[in-house]
């Protein structure tokens, strides 16, 4: 019996999965409709009420819910099943017969005979066969129908009922809003002194633009545009001249110097290291006072001397050090200690036959940033044994690089007004309302172009990135020792720097990436090195 019951049971499943698909597939596709219909009245206005999300949402909770009532609501019995079974496998209702006679004394003989036709028609393998759960009709119409919704909310807002499709003029441009614009970012520009001064041409000309009877409030707009994008052009050449990268060469270099043992030249090395000339400043003033004053023990006034000349030599030694510089000559086929002799590294450079003339600019501006970094190194350390000697500095470096860095920050400041005053003057009414808003997407009615502003030839400074967390993962981790010959290893490490010299010359490779790669493969050379004396 327990046969007949297993098999009973599993027509019914099948017969309720069947006729549940076909219950579901027809409430979703009503549902469905209803979605479609709400959607494209959605898109009527200008302002959106339905998201994509929100409406992904909606259709699964749709489909749960109907899936799982049109499972409680139908209602297969056993004889239903039984009768089904007995058509479909032509059992002469003997299934059906040997649930109804349970309990006589004929139950045992007619379930017997039951279990054997069901055996000798094979029905334990064929149920799937005879009894299969076929897909709706309806499912390609729900396809359509939820397809067609998603359609609808990706065109955005179709805005019928937009004051500008009635006779009504659309939002144009805030000409007040602009003029204020233009005067905000004059003003915070000519807080900063220092950069003012080298955008006076362009300011006088962003001025004189509101003077200037336009057209239309559109092409105020568009010429204001234009003139704020000049002057952040200009800012842009400013922070990636050849004093402030030669600065940041110098920065990075000074993160090198190793702290001294005097604890009175301890927060100038400090300062030096984190590049905060204006603390470097102070604090070397103060120890030429001290060094001057009678406040000082001889004994103590010695030890300050040895270690402004020990910084002096460090700073020496720093000024000569251009490891980045040889390994671009060496990728270039020049030989890399040309880097010793800078004159004679430029020289070579210039009368280079297999270099194209992009790569002799380059390599000439590479050279022409070292030299003005060691002529920064050397003019410290000068200072230092000024200092050291007793004598005063008339013309301190640091206060130099205090006001090339004062400028650098000036210039980054008055970018960012820039690029904040463009994009205000661009929100204008009815376009600051995020996806979907009026003159946003697809929808509304965009009169002017206001791509311009977002597009500026950006040139990132270099950086010499120390690089010891790459450098401690791949050549300390044991990536060397794994057996194979050193000199194979090394001439691949040599190979591969070259190529990524050669990548790094032709513009294959963001700049801000340049000296990080450079110190990787420096890294990985001096490793291959040390395997090999081993």
């Amino acid at each position: 019996m327990d046969v007949i019951s297993n098999i009973v049971n599993r027509t019914k499943q099948r017969l309720k999965t069947d006729a549940c698909l076909h219950i579901a597939c027809k409430w979703m596709c009503i549902a469905s409709v209803g979605v479609l219909f709400i959607s494209v009245a959605d898109r009527f206005v200008a302002m959106p009420l339905l998201s994509l999300q929100l409406v992904a949402y909606v259709l699964l909770g749709a489909l749960i819910g109907v899936t799982l009532t049109a499972w409680f609501s139908v209602n297969v019995s056993t004889m239903v099943a039984a009768t089904e079974l007995d058509k479909r496998f032509e059992l002469k209702d003997r299934v059906a017969t040997s649930l109804t006679v349970e309990g006589t004394p004929f139950a045992e003989v007619v379930v017997q005979d039951a279990i054997e036709s069901i055996r000798h028609s094979d029905v334990q393998r064929n149920l799937n066969q005879k009894f299969p759960i076929h897909t709706p009709q309806s499912s390609l119409w729900l396809v359509a129908l939820i397809t067609s919704t998603f359609i609808v909310l990706n065109t955005g807002q179709w805005n019928f009922f937009n004051e500008s499709n009635l006779g009504m003029t659309p939002d144009s441009p805030d000409v007040n809003q602009i003029e204020e614009s233009i005067q905000q970012i004059v003003a915070q520009i000519e807080e900063n002194q220092l950069v003012s001064d080298n955008l006076e041409k362009e300011l006088n000309d962003l001025q004189l633009l509101s003077e200037h009877h336009m057209d239309s409030a559109e092409e105020f707009q568009h010429e204001a545009l234009r003139k704020i994008t000049d002057i952040q052009k200009r800012l842009d050449e400013m922070l990636n001249s050849e004093e402030l990268l030669a600065l940041d060469s110098l920065q990075n270099k000074l993160k090198q110097l190793e702290l001294p043992r005097d604890r009175a030249t301890l927060p100038l090395v400090a300062a030096l290291k984190n590049g905060d000339f204006d603390d470097a400043q102070k604090e070397f003033e103060k120890l030429e006072k001290q060094l001057q004053s009678d406040s000082m023990s001889e004994e103590e006034r010695e030890s300050l001397r040895e270690a402004l000349e020990e910084l002096a030599q460090q700073l020496d030694a720093l000024s000569e050090m251009n490891s980045e510089l040889a390994s671009a000559l060496s990728s270039a086929g020049l030989q890399g200690s040309l880097s010793d002799n800078l004159d004679a590294a430029k020289k070579a450079v210039e009368q280079s036959k297999t270099l194209n003339e992009e790569q002799k600019k380059k390599l000439l501006e590479m050279i022409k940033q070292q030299q003005m970094t060691k002529q920064m190194c050397q003019q410290l350390s000068s200072n230092c044994k000024k200092c050291a000697g007793g004598q005063q500095n008339s013309e301190s470096e640091l206060a130099k690089l205090n006001a090339m860095q004062m400028f650098k920050t000036e210039a980054q400041l008055s970018k960012s007004q820039c690029q904040g005053a463009g994009a205000g003057m661009c929100n204008k009414p009815g376009m600051s309302k995020g996806t979907g808003g009026q003159g946003q997407g697809n929808g509304g009615a965009n009169n002017i172009e206001e791509t311009e502003f977002a597009t500026v030839a950006e040139r990132a400074p270099v950086y010499s990135e120390d690089g010891p967390i790459i450098a401690s993962q791949l050549f300390n981790g044991g990536l060397l020792t794994a057996g194979e010959s050193k000199a194979e290893l090394r001439e691949a490490v040599l190979h591969a720097r070259e190529e990524a010299e050669q990548a790094i010359t032709e513009e294959q490779v963001p700049r801000k990436y340049h000296d990080l790669l450079r110190h990787y493969f420096g890294q990985l050379e001096k490793l291959t090195e040390s395997e090999g004396g081993n």
